[in-house]
């Protein structure tokens, strides 16, 4: 059996929520984030001990999606049966309940089948649910229909919220709590595959090892899983076929604008639109060295979805080998590269330590130079302080020749460089040399094995 479902954490969110509807007043709250993020768990959490109507929007007419609402409302308030299936009166009709919460999941639905929808909720807001009690709760899945088509300055709604929410994937700390029976470094492997996306997590049965859900949960053609991604990009993408080349070719590490257009072949013009999409729907990010300016060109593009960016590494290139064998597959073709893979997310869970452990560093990254790079790069900019830190997810313990090179590439990261205040940090998985660590106790590392890394986790 796959992982039951049991709500975990959102405590920021929830908070954020009921602090809005203790105001008493009228508010008007935007919750959105992608699709499996977790927003109607997140909601349904938020409305089930208070008086609410909650609404997922259709994929139908104007007239279905208003006769839909008014069914709705009157399974909640059965005394609203014989109004008009009209969007004024349905809506207007509400600001007579104290405090009633209402939701509207899935608003872009509304905006797909008629754009007007939007200027009819701001007169309705304006003239009337702005005077009530009324929590007007608006979801969506459409990222960037959301922050253009709502948010954005020209939308008849900009200036009417009153609070909004971009609901984000669960960090490694939380993702954990849904393998609890899971070693550290099979829980390290299950988020670098899935993710921090609830939907996903909740796909793996923790009753079986990484590998055994691999193979029963995404490489076996009937699962959920294994079309969830291609699934995903065709509802929100016209022309799938040229985002899938891009996302693979960055999944295989070719990560500059020059590197996917010579990868792709597709022409420079039409990369820099697919890129910008990609970046709109939060799948792909640019990212630039921690000291970097914003208008740095040493931008490297990456996948922010961890089991975006496995599957177009191991899923999506190996169709037909999975068609023939999906098993044999993963036995022979995914397996054994699974913690060359896992190397790259282990750099975020990381990161997450360094920010737990020490939390006086305010921005965190990596950091990349020509030929040089280091895994972490932390900065604290009132103290003048900078950490370094290097990250193996290898089966030998790290030794002190990774502390030398780190101490040569440090010499070239350009930030006050004649006044900061140094630390250096180290993560391996299979901890570290004799040697290495009396040079640490030496010279004021700090050394993290997995002994250390979890002990931190288990204390929040």
């Amino acid at each position: 059996m796959k992982n039951t479902f049991v709500f975990i954490n959102r405590a920021e969110e929830l908070s954020f929520l009921n602090k809005k509807y203790d105001s008493s007043k009228a508010e008007f709250i935007i919750i959105y984030g992608r699709r499996r993020i977790g927003k109607t768990a997140l909601i349904k959490q938020f409305i089930k001990d208070k008086k609410a109507v909650y609404h997922l929007v259709s994929r139908e007419t104007e007239h279905e999606q208003i006769n839909e609402f008014h069914q709705t409302l009157t399974h909640t308030l059965p005394e609203l049966a014989d109004l008009k299936d009209n969007w004024d009166v349905l809506l207007t009709r509400l600001k007579e309940y104290p405090r009633l919460i209402l939701v509207i999941d899935e608003f872009q639905n509304l905006i797909n089948t008629k754009k007007e929808i939007l200027s009819r909720f701001q007169k309705i807001w304006d003239e009337s649910l702005k005077h009530s009690s009324i929590m007007l709760i608006l979801t969506g899945s459409s990222i960037g229909m959301m922050e253009t088509e709502v948010l954005g300055y020209k939308s008849p709604l900009y200036g009417r919220r009153t609070g909004q929410w971009n609901v984000q994937p669960f960090p490694f700390q939380e993702s954990r709590k849904f393998f609890k029976s899971y070693s550290l470094i099979d829980q390290i492997r299950s988020f670098a595959i899935l993710g921090g996306i609830p939907f996903f997590l909740e796909q793996f049965n923790p009753n079986l090892s990484v590998k055994e859900n691999i193979i029963e949960n995404i490489a076996n053609k009937g699962c959920v899983l294994r079309e969830e991604t291609r699934n995903l990009l065709r509802e929100e993408l016209r022309e799938p076929k040229n985002y899938f080349s891009i996302l693979k070719t960055v999944a295989h590490g070719k990560t500059t604008f020059n590197e996917i257009v010579q990868h792709t072949g597709i022409p420079k013009n039409s990369v820099n639109k697919y890129l910008l999409s990609l970046q709109q729907l939060h799948l792909l990010q640019k990212k630039l060295p921690v000291t970097a300016h914003e208008k740095s060109k040493q931008g490297r593009y990456v996948i922010t979805d961890h089991y975006f960016d496995f599957w177009f590494r191991f899923i999506f290139p190996n169709e037909t080998f999975l068609e023939q064998n999906y098993e044999q597959t993963v036995h022979d073709l995914i397996w054994p590269k699974i913690d060359e893979y896992v190397s790259f997310p282990f750099e975020q869970v990381c990161r997450e330590i360094v920010l737990s452990d020490q939390p006086f560093y305010a921005k965190i990254g990596s950091w990349w130079y020509q030929h040089h790079e280091i895994d972490i790069v932390a900065l604290n900019e009132q103290k003048n302080m900078i950490l370094f830190g290097e990250c193996k997810w290898q089966k030998k313990k790290m030794d002190t020749s990774v502390y030398e090179r780190l101490l040569e590439k440090k010499e070239s990261v350009r930030w006050k460089n004649t006044c900061r205040k140094e630390q250096i940090v180290l993560f391996s998985k299979s901890g570290f040399t004799v040697g290495l660590e009396k040079i640490a106790e030496r010279e004021g590392i700090i050394l993290y094995d997995l002994k250390k890394i979890k002990h931190i986790l288990d204390k929040k």
